[in-house]
């Protein structure tokens, strides 16, 4: 996994307007197996341009759960052409297309700590189609040694290109007393942490989703490098269910 700020305003500008990769950082997945969208419906793109910058979680046909920090250097200009892709099973994929109306972040999202790296988006029509399907959110919290299932687009290795193919990996959870030596940021009971040696997610696959027994239960955050031994972190969804359940509701009713 990469660096925590993954995106930035220059390099998304460069996206939109050359079609190119949205932050050096931005992450994909190390080591992993090619599969195909069907194996993972409920995963979808984020786009500005052509091209994904972050990953997301379809959990309604109208809803879509993903990393506040994709956000974070986004103009109002640069939202307005925010496309949420899904059913495509390479990064360049036309899919199911889907503009966003309406983001709820975390109240408590800090920029600098990563806290509450959640974000719930409204979609314009609900995003149906042969290879799209919901997950539910996470009923139980993720215990050591838990194999999560992290997929995207990203990058195969640090400032690497992002990857054609959809990749998938399966990694360990360990515990936040392990991962908080690696880290200068508290780890928090908003994140756990995951480490696969040489597999991990890596720049692009923010806001991708970490599956656990068929439910999202960790939205890909930061890590140090991609694959360099330091656990990955993502956004702890049992623990966070109460906020997005809260905003499901209230986009859902607008």
């Amino acid at each position: 996994m990469n660096s925590p700020l993954w995106v930035t305003l220059g390099l998304v500008a460069t996206l939109l307007f050359a079609g190119t990769s949205a932050h050096p950082d931005d992450t994909r997945i190390v080591d992993g197996d090619v599969i195909h969208i069907s194996q993972a419906p409920y995963i979808v793109q984020l786009r500005i341009g052509t091209q994904p910058f972050c990953g997301g979680t379809l959990v309604h046909p109208e809803i879509v759960v993903t990393a506040a920090h994709c956000f974070d250097s986004l103009t109002p200009e640069l939202m307005a052409h925010l496309k949420i892709v899904g059913g495509a099973n390479t990064r360049t994929d036309e899919g199911v297309q889907r503009r966003v109306v309406s983001m709820i972040k975390s109240g408590t999202y800090n920029k600098q700590t990563l806290n509450t790296d959640v974000a719930v988006l409204k979609l314009e029509s609900p995003m149906v189609g042969k290879y799209i399907r919901t997950v539910p959110l996470c009923s139980a919290p993720p215990e050591q040694g838990d194999l999560v299932q992290i997929s995207g687009w990203g990058h195969t290795s640090f400032e690497g290109v992002g990857s054609h193919d959809l990749l998938t990996i399966r990694i360990p959870t360990v515990t936040r007393q392990q991962c908080q030596r690696y880290y200068g940021i508290p780890i928090t009971n908003y994140m756990f942490c995951a480490n696969g040696g040489s597999k991990d997610s890596c720049q692009g696959d923010s806001g991708g989703p970490a599956i656990l027994f068929g439910e999202l239960c960790g939205i890909v955050s930061f890590g140090a490098g991609c694959a360099s031994g330091a656990p990955g972190v993502y956004a702890d969804v049992y623990n966070l269910r109460e906020f997005i359940n809260n905003a499901m509701d209230s986009l859902l009713k607008k």
